[in-house]
Protein backbone atom coordinates (compact mmCIF):
# COMPACT_ATOMS: atom_id res chain seq x y z
CA UNK A 1 0.00 0.00 0.00
CA UNK A 2 0.82 3.79 -0.55
CA UNK A 3 0.66 6.14 2.33
CA UNK A 4 0.66 9.86 0.77
CA UNK A 5 1.91 11.24 4.44
CA UNK A 6 5.02 9.45 3.40
CA UNK A 7 5.49 9.39 0.03
CA UNK A 8 9.00 7.32 0.02
CA UNK A 9 7.78 4.71 2.05
CA UNK A 10 5.49 1.64 1.00
CA UNK A 11 2.98 -0.52 3.65
CA UNK A 12 2.97 -4.28 3.22
CA UNK A 13 1.47 -6.93 5.25
CA UNK A 14 3.55 -9.85 5.51
CA UNK A 15 1.19 -12.79 6.01
CA UNK A 16 2.95 -16.05 7.30
CA UNK A 17 5.25 -13.69 9.75
CA UNK A 18 1.82 -12.22 11.20
CA UNK A 19 3.29 -7.97 10.65
CA UNK A 20 2.36 -5.38 9.03
CA UNK A 21 5.76 -3.41 8.17
CA UNK A 22 6.91 0.25 6.39
CA UNK A 23 9.69 -0.14 3.63
CA UNK A 24 11.38 2.67 3.30
CA UNK A 25 12.18 2.97 -0.72
CA UNK A 26 15.62 4.27 -0.77
CA UNK A 27 17.36 2.47 1.68
CA UNK A 28 15.15 -0.61 1.38
CA UNK A 29 14.97 -0.63 5.51
CA UNK A 30 11.63 -1.81 7.04
CA UNK A 31 10.30 -0.64 9.95
CA UNK A 32 8.04 -3.16 12.03
CA UNK A 33 4.66 -1.58 12.71
CA UNK A 34 2.90 -4.76 14.61
CA UNK A 35 3.93 -8.08 14.99
CA UNK A 36 1.29 -9.62 16.87
CA UNK A 37 -0.92 -10.13 14.12
CA UNK A 38 -2.58 -13.19 12.78
CA UNK A 39 -2.48 -12.95 8.90
CA UNK A 40 -2.95 -9.68 8.58
CA UNK A 41 -4.52 -7.56 5.70
CA UNK A 42 -4.94 -3.93 4.24
CA UNK A 43 -2.56 -1.73 6.47
CA UNK A 44 -4.67 1.67 5.78
CA UNK A 45 -3.03 5.35 6.90
CA UNK A 46 -6.06 7.07 9.08
CA UNK A 47 -5.99 10.40 10.65
CA UNK A 48 -2.22 9.96 12.11
CA UNK A 49 -1.84 6.91 12.55
CA UNK A 50 -3.02 3.42 10.90
CA UNK A 51 -6.12 0.62 10.27
CA UNK A 52 -4.95 -2.72 10.07
CA UNK A 53 -7.47 -6.25 9.84
CA UNK A 54 -6.13 -8.46 11.89
CA UNK A 55 -8.15 -11.43 9.90
CA UNK A 56 -7.30 -14.35 11.62
CA UNK A 57 -8.50 -13.26 15.17
CA UNK A 58 -11.39 -11.44 13.93
CA UNK A 59 -10.44 -7.33 14.71
CA UNK A 60 -9.69 -4.40 13.49
CA UNK A 61 -6.72 -2.57 15.20
CA UNK A 62 -5.94 1.21 14.83
CA UNK A 63 -2.61 2.57 15.60
CA UNK A 64 -1.37 5.91 16.47
CA UNK A 65 1.65 7.38 14.64
CA UNK A 66 4.40 6.05 17.03
CA UNK A 67 2.42 2.57 15.94
CA UNK A 68 1.12 1.72 19.16
CA UNK A 69 -2.02 0.02 19.71
CA UNK A 70 -5.10 2.62 20.62
CA UNK A 71 -8.15 0.73 20.07
CA UNK A 72 -9.08 -2.56 18.81
CA UNK A 73 -12.70 -3.73 17.11
CA UNK A 74 -13.25 -7.37 17.63
CA UNK A 75 -15.70 -8.95 15.39
CA UNK A 76 -15.24 -12.42 16.32
CA UNK A 77 -18.56 -12.82 18.67
CA UNK A 78 -20.73 -11.66 15.27
CA UNK A 79 -23.04 -14.94 14.83
CA UNK A 80 -22.55 -16.91 11.55
CA UNK A 81 -24.62 -16.17 8.87
CA UNK A 82 -27.33 -19.57 8.02
CA UNK A 83 -25.42 -21.79 5.51
CA UNK A 84 -21.52 -20.83 6.68
CA UNK A 85 -21.38 -23.00 10.55
CA UNK A 86 -18.45 -24.78 8.85
CA UNK A 87 -16.52 -21.88 8.88
CA UNK A 88 -14.15 -21.96 11.99
CA UNK A 89 -11.59 -19.29 11.43
CA UNK A 90 -12.15 -15.96 11.58
CA UNK A 91 -11.06 -13.80 8.28
CA UNK A 92 -11.87 -9.74 8.62
CA UNK A 93 -10.05 -9.31 4.70
CA UNK A 94 -10.16 -6.04 5.02
CA UNK A 95 -10.86 -2.40 6.31
CA UNK A 96 -11.13 1.22 5.34
CA UNK A 97 -12.39 4.66 6.43
CA UNK A 98 -15.07 6.02 4.70
CA UNK A 99 -16.37 8.88 6.16
CA UNK A 100 -15.54 10.71 9.18
CA UNK A 101 -15.77 8.00 12.01
CA UNK A 102 -17.29 5.65 9.52
CA UNK A 103 -15.49 2.65 8.33
CA UNK A 104 -16.03 -0.41 5.78
CA UNK A 105 -15.14 -3.83 6.78
CA UNK A 106 -15.08 -7.26 4.47
CA UNK A 107 -15.98 -10.60 7.34
CA UNK A 108 -15.07 -13.62 4.81
CA UNK A 109 -15.90 -15.71 7.60
CA UNK A 110 -19.38 -14.36 7.61
CA UNK A 111 -19.99 -13.42 3.67
CA UNK A 112 -20.68 -9.55 4.98
CA UNK A 113 -19.51 -6.00 4.86
CA UNK A 114 -19.92 -3.75 7.70
CA UNK A 115 -20.69 -0.56 7.86
CA UNK A 116 -19.29 0.89 11.24
CA UNK A 117 -19.49 3.98 12.96
CA UNK A 118 -16.35 3.87 15.77
CA UNK A 119 -17.72 7.03 17.74
CA UNK A 120 -21.55 5.18 18.02
CA UNK A 121 -20.34 2.18 17.83
CA UNK A 122 -22.92 1.08 16.03
CA UNK A 123 -23.07 -1.20 12.49
CA UNK A 124 -24.92 -2.03 9.71
CA UNK A 125 -24.88 -5.68 7.55
CA UNK A 126 -24.84 -6.05 3.93
CA UNK A 127 -24.30 -9.47 2.94
CA UNK A 128 -22.96 -11.12 -0.27
CA UNK A 129 -23.45 -13.80 -1.98
CA UNK A 130 -21.43 -16.94 -1.06
CA UNK A 131 -19.75 -17.53 -3.77
CA UNK A 132 -18.36 -14.56 -3.69
CA UNK A 133 -14.73 -13.96 -2.62
CA UNK A 134 -14.70 -10.03 -1.54
CA UNK A 135 -11.12 -8.58 -1.30
CA UNK A 136 -11.44 -5.04 -0.48
CA UNK A 137 -13.68 -2.07 0.19
CA UNK A 138 -13.29 1.97 -0.77
CA UNK A 139 -15.35 4.65 -1.00
CA UNK A 140 -16.72 5.75 -3.44
CA UNK A 141 -17.10 9.65 -4.53
CA UNK A 142 -14.32 10.29 -2.67
CA UNK A 143 -14.42 9.66 1.14
CA UNK A 144 -17.98 10.79 0.94
CA UNK A 145 -21.01 8.20 2.65
CA UNK A 146 -23.38 9.52 0.79
CA UNK A 147 -22.28 7.68 -2.59
CA UNK A 148 -22.22 4.75 -1.15
CA UNK A 149 -18.99 1.72 -0.92
CA UNK A 150 -17.39 -0.29 -4.35
CA UNK A 151 -17.06 -3.24 -3.28
CA UNK A 152 -14.25 -5.47 -5.29
CA UNK A 153 -14.55 -8.96 -5.48
CA UNK A 154 -13.01 -11.65 -7.31
CA UNK A 155 -15.81 -13.74 -9.01
CA UNK A 156 -15.48 -12.83 -12.22
CA UNK A 157 -13.39 -9.90 -13.92
CA UNK A 158 -14.23 -5.84 -13.42
CA UNK A 159 -17.53 -7.33 -11.27
CA UNK A 160 -18.59 -5.23 -8.38
CA UNK A 161 -21.11 -4.41 -6.10
CA UNK A 162 -22.08 -0.91 -5.23
CA UNK A 163 -23.59 -0.62 -1.68
CA UNK A 164 -26.17 2.43 -1.71
CA UNK A 165 -25.70 3.40 1.74
CA UNK A 166 -24.80 6.32 3.99
CA UNK A 167 -24.42 6.59 7.91
CA UNK A 168 -27.85 8.30 7.61
CA UNK A 169 -29.74 5.44 6.03
CA UNK A 170 -28.01 2.34 7.39
CA UNK A 171 -29.33 -1.50 6.52
CA UNK A 172 -29.51 -2.74 9.85
CA UNK A 173 -30.11 -0.06 12.02
CA UNK A 174 -29.10 -0.40 15.82
CA UNK A 175 -26.83 -2.93 15.95
CA UNK A 176 -24.00 -2.26 18.59
CA UNK A 177 -20.45 -3.05 18.33
CA UNK A 178 -20.12 -4.56 21.96
CA UNK A 179 -16.34 -5.83 21.63
CA UNK A 180 -14.36 -2.32 21.66
CA UNK A 181 -11.67 -1.68 23.65
CA UNK A 182 -9.51 1.05 24.19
Amino acid sequence: GYDSRRPGEILANLFFQNAAILIDRDTHRATILHDNLRKSHGTVPYEQGYVISDTERGRVLFLDSHFQETMEVDFSQIPQRFGLENRTEDWIQMTYPVGKNLFATVDSKRNVVYAWNIVDQIYSEYPYDLNWKVHAVMPMNGASTEGGWLVRQSKSKGSSLSLAASDQNPAKPGARLANVSQ
